[in-house]
């Protein structure tokens, strides 16, 4: 079997927050047993669901959800940093920043020790050298 991922978005309003809680309630009843009608958590049907959850945010929206086939979804399943790479700090002028990745990238090829990457990096934001 081959991994999707199914979405709904329902974009409401809401007078109150007991309003919220509410839908939220109904809201995973109701999903609970849409899962349930359309698959087989046994693998029985030729749907098998693996992983399923519901939940009203309680963020307020900006405008109205556009097109579901743009929606990216981000995150990790682990820590967001690499230990065995020299870590490139934010700089405000986009051409120091890309120098810094330039760099780092060039010296990971020519086989420098991440301790050394990362001396030449903190000297190129010390110095602002840009070559």
């Amino acid at each position: 079997m081959k991994s999707f991922r199914a979405i709904l978005v329902i974009d409401f309003n809401a007078k109150s927050l007991k309003n919220v809680m509410e839908f939220d309630v109904a809201f995973k009843k109701l999903s609970k047993e849409l899962c349930d009608a359309i698959a087989d958590p046994s693998g029985g049907k030729e749907i098998n669901i693996s992983n399923h959850q519901a939940e009203v945010l309680l963020k307020q929206r900006r405008g109205k959800t556009g097109d579901l086939s743009g929606i990216i979804f981000k995150g990790t399943r682990g820590p967001n940093k690499n230990p065995k790479r020299a870590r490139v700090c934010k700089h405000p002028d986009p051409t120091v920043q890309k120098r810094l990745y330039y760099t780092r990238t060039n010296m990971e090829n020519k086989g420098f020790s991440v301790s050394e990457i990362q001396q030449e990096l903190d000297a190129i934001i010390k110095s602002k050298i840009i070559v």
